[in-house]
């Protein structure tokens, strides 16, 4: 069998569609002559076998929902969220991605007269509306069900394990 790689797409990414899980990459990269790190190209065909398919069930759902990854980022883009990033973190507080206003209201450490973090308690909301819509929305998708229209979400099981089937 053959699937040809979309824009984007990495070999994991061809794993987790046509195989099922993102182990199949080790049997695709081998039956393709890849390393799994080698970066793929858009209209290259790739050849798996029904054998290589790890996860039937996670594979069909992915091909049923038209799911399609492409994680693959190009060196430019790359490049340049990294540039993009630095210069954000340059003019940044360097405590202010630790510090939650709020939550922490003194830092110190052990050896300046003993105080190490006084943390506010922080009052849960008594209605969690996101957190209720949220729980609709996987108990649907967990019945193959659709999501709560009212949800605004859609929950995707892509990866599968035996583990999570049998206790989730």
């Amino acid at each position: 069998m053959t699937v040809t790689v979309k824009d984007r797409q990495s070999l994991l990414d061809v794993a987790i569609m046509v195989l099922g899980s993102a182990t199949g990459v080790f049997a695709l990269a081998e039956r393709n002559g890849l390393s799994i790190t080698d970066r793929l190209t858009e209209g290259q065909v790739l050849e798996y076998d029904l054998g290589d398919i790890v996860d039937e069930r996670t594979a069909k759902l992915v091909q049923a929902r038209g799911v399609c990854p492409a994680t693959d980022i190009l060196a430019n883009d790359e490049q340049l969220l990294y540039s993009r990033t630095m210069s954000v973190l340059k003019n940044a507080d360097p405590l202010s991605a630790l510090v939650r206003p709020g939550e922490i209201t003194n830092l110190g450490t052990q050896y300046e007269s003993g105080v190490n973090a006084v943390v506010e308690e922080v009052q849960a909301p008594e209605d969690d509306i996101l957190s209720s819509a949220m729980n609709d929305a996987i108990n649907a998708a967990g019945n193959n069900e659709e999501p709560p229209q009212e949800s605004g979400q859609a929950v995707t099981e892509i990866f599968s394990s035996e583990f999570n089937d049998i206790f989730a």
